[in-house]
């Protein structure tokens, strides 16, 4: 069989050889031991870019001492209704979270505050991360969460407002007056629903362009203590900003109650913010990033298109636990096969892929 020599190949061959229509992150290493705190190194290709501007609360609960408020810079976990203290009778991760009980008269409200340091430009992504849980009474309504212009739990513009009322999940997105639920009149994302139960919530946006609605906002919900995969619902073609000076700075987690709802406690654990990127490390628990019930967000300090350092955040997964390895780009393509590593010690090692794509004369 006469080969032809790729120099004499169509051009437009040439580029679909070389060239991949869309490609993905792909791990080939993972150098280090997998346990909590410990350093990993992963190798790859395709990973693209991040900055790295982001804050994770992990660290920050477990060092404070029970019954403490967390302090730390650009953070605040006090509030004049109830404060958030640290705190061990539940944790997802580690041994400690950050809890607030409350009530319908002058406990109505315990906001974690977070300014992310400057307004946030139009077309810029946004993702934040949180584990909850909470026992309640009454039928009433839980405000959860919002992304604000500044340190305000009150409705204003610009901002998102996330809740449930009468077990009825609503979000809204106020980019300015007469502009309130734009493009989400119908959108009813993922919300806790159960008490004494472990969700993560996940809150992806990418900001629109002034006065345009080509903004998106995703919202997952992580449900392990069900047993059931991730739920996810989006909306695009939103709008972020409407007009003036104003943007997103601020992100407050609310835990408002009233309306009906009597009294509530909420633990919060790994609370993660990133600005600029949707780019990060994940170990779940399933070898198909789609089947995923359950996924940790791992803290990088170095970042490359093929190498990334990590610490490891072990979060709920089990000393010995097999798990599976990830990472999403920029552009938020991921490796859907997850790459296998075991806690307690290092990454199995994995027998070379059979050669593919032999010529045969």
């Amino acid at each position: 069989m006469k080969r032809t020599p790729l120099a004499f190949l169509p051009l437009a061959l040439v580029g679909l050889l070389t060239t991949p229509a869309s490609a993905k992150p792909t791990i080939t290493s993972a150098n280090g031991t997998f346990s909590d705190g410990s350093t990993v190194v992963v190798g790859g290709s395709e990973f693209g870019s991040n900055a790295l501007k982001f804050e994770w609360t992990g660290d920050l609960i477990e060092s404070t001492a029970s019954g403490q408020v967390p302090q730390k810079a650009g953070w605040t976990f006090s509030s004049s209704w109830a404060d958030n203290v640290a705190a061990t009778d539940q944790a997802h991760s580690g041994k400690k979270s950050v809890k607030n009980e409350l009530d319908d008269s002058s406990k109505y409200a315990a906001p974690i505050r977070f300014d992310s340091g400057a307004d946030i430009p139009e077309h810029t992504w946004i993702f934040v991360s949180w584990w909850v849980r909470r026992t309640h009474a009454g039928n009433g309504q839980w405000k959860m969460f919002r992304i604000n212009w500044q340190s305000d739990i009150q409705d204003d513009y610009p901002q998102i407002v996330m809740f449930n009322w009468y077990n009825s999940n609503q979000h809204f997105i106020r980019p300015g007056p007469g502009t309130e639920g734009n493009a989400t009149a119908d959108w009813s994302p993922p919300f806790p629903s159960k008490d004494d139960r472990w969700y993560r919530m996940d809150y992806t946006v990418h900001t629109s362009a002034l006065a345009t609605s080509d903004g998106s906002y995703t919202t997952t919900l992580f449900d392990p203590d069900g047993g059931s995969k991730l739920q996810e619902k989006a909306v695009d073609s939103a709008m972020s900003y409407f007009s003036g000076s104003r943007r997103y700075r601020w992100f407050l987690w609310q835990n408002y109650i009233g309306n009906g709802e009597t009294s509530q406690t909420t633990w919060t654990d790994d609370l993660f913010v990133q600005v600029g990127t949707r780019a990060r490390v994940e170990i779940g628990d399933a070898s198909k990033w789609s089947a995923c019930t359950s996924r940790e967000i791992q803290i990088p300090s170095a970042w490359s298109g093929s190498t990334i350092t990590i610490s490891v955040n072990q979060g709920a997964f089990g000393s010995s636990d097999t798990a599976y390895l990830y990472v999403v780009a920029d552009d938020g393509s991921v490796n859907e096969d997850g790459f296998p590593i075991t806690f307690g010690g290092g990454t199995p090692i994995q027998p070379p892929n059979a050669p593919s794509n032999l010529i045969v004369n």
